[in-house]
């Protein structure tokens, strides 16, 4: 496998699709011929759901023609995704010709990845006989039946479960092989397929949740908090506080700023448990750092930029500078959210706030009440800790002038018909 595309595996296993399929665009655009870094692009698009451009990248690479039958399977997956979004008078030819796929890849390989996802479709396409016939068949492989690893593991679950063991799916979802995974990405498709043959064979949603619970991902964190100065005493309180909140939470990924206080002081707890960092600041990093770092006091500086060091990823929400308006750093803030949200989402996982607040909404687009309140009106979670008596009167710079413009947050939706570029001037009427 090239350099890129395991670059690309990477990032699917952490549910960062986005950073996957960037990693298979650049590989592609700088000359990287191999079917590998083409494989991982049509997985990233697949778990995006952009199914039809997957199904046509994947044509067009050639991936039927692998040798590798893990590539070619890709081909089998998508076509149960068209299934499993299809109308419901359609769904079953569909889920028919997705059991072929992987059916045929299996009988010529004996790989049981295509073998399971055979007996699955079968299961959900009515062919009750042949999915527990494949299913034992699995189960009578001696790589499966020892389940040393995660995918022969999770492989055993699935064949049991299609068989009615739903008690021994549990003792194999519990056991070393699956606890050892840290892909999370696989982990999530697991339980999605689990979750699916449990409600086939009648499971209730409880139930279901119970069953996989083992193979949930960890949360993905949005993080704010107050500015205030350096103190000993009661960041060591805060420390203890937020590091109880991210345990207790399961915390595996971290989204926000680095102002100094609250927003810091999560951060590097975060890293000092191994969480992955992504910063997320509003605007110009020396304008940050003039408005929302050195404000705190000396120190502050070198701890942001010891965090940056650290950190897994980095990025501007934009690269303006700051004019003093607040919904500069409002629009920072639902970036990190938004990023957040979509990482939780990708895992099929949940996301949470953790904020050092005082519990006092914030008047305006910016602040840590305005943060707390853009969260839970789209449904979020969020865990506060009191700032207590810390110093939070701190002396800003003014912001560069405005130069007198009005400015304000929009979105920007831009189209056109194909082949206007080819229109002639005397043509222009016409068209219009």
């Amino acid at each position: 496998m090239s350099e890129a595309a395991d670059l690309a595996k990477a990032a699917l296993s952490r549910g960062d699709l986005i950073a996957a399929y960037d990693a298979t665009v650049s590989a592609i655009e700088g000359g990287d011929e191999s079917k590998a870094v083409r494989h991982q692009q049509v997985l990233a698009l697949a778990r995006m759901g952009d199914t039809e451009r997957a199904m046509g990248l994947f044509e067009a690479y050639g991936l039927d023609r692998s040798q590798d039958p893990h590539e070619r399977a890709a081909g089998a997956r998508l076509l149960k995704d068209r299934a499993l979004a299809s109308p419901e008078g359609e769904r079953l030819f569909a889920l028919e010709r997705a059991f072929e796929a992987y059916h045929a890849i299996y009988l010529e390989s004996g790989d049981s990845f295509p073998g399971i996802n055979a007996a699955t479709l079968a299961l959900l396409a009515g062919r009750e006989q042949r999915a527990r016939e494949l299913a034992a068949a699995l189960l009578g492989d001696p790589a499966v039946a020892a389940a040393g690893d995660y995918y022969m593991a999770v492989t055993k679950a699935e064949a049991l479960l299609i068989l009615g063991g739903k008690k021994d799916v549990a003792e194999v979802l519990r056991g070393a092989a699956v606890r050892a995974s840290r892909d999370h990405g696989a982990r999530s498709g697991s339980a999605r397929q689990l979750s699916r043959i449990a409600a086939h064979l009648g499971m209730g949603e409880a139930a279901r949740r119970t069953l996989v619970a083992p193979l949930a991902p960890p949360k993905a964190m949005h993080f704010c908090g107050h500015m205030f100065t350096a103190d000993a005493a009661a960041e060591a309180r805060f420390r203890e506080e937020i590091d109880e909140i991210l345990a207790r939470e399961d915390v595996g990924f971290a989204y926000g700023a680095l102002a100094c206080g609250g927003d810091m002081l999560i951060a590097e707890v975060a890293l000092d448990r191994g969480v992955p960092l992504h910063v997320v600041l509003p605007f110009d990093e020396e304008d940050f750092l003039a408005q929302s770092v050195r404000p705190g006091g000396e120190g502050w500086e070198a701890r942001f930029r010891a965090c940056i060091e650290r950190a897994a990823s980095v990025v501007r929400a934009s690269e303006t500078e700051f004019f003093g308006d607040p919904r500069q750093y409002g629009y920072g803030s639902r970036m990190a959210m938004g990023l957040a949200r979509l990482r939780a989402a990708h895992l099929a996982g949940d996301s949470v706030q953790v904020a050092i607040w005082d519990g006092k909404p914030s008047h305006g687009a910016a602040g840590t009440g305005a943060d707390v309140a853009a969260w839970k009106a789209h449904g979020g979670r969020s865990k506060a800790i009191g700032p207590g008596d810390v110093a939070r009167d701190l002396t800003r710079p003014p912001p560069r002038a405005a130069g007198g413009y009005e400015r304000a947050l929009a979105a920007i939706l831009f189209t056109g018909f194909k082949g206007f570029s080819t229109l002639k001037e005397s043509a222009l009427p016409a068209f219009w």
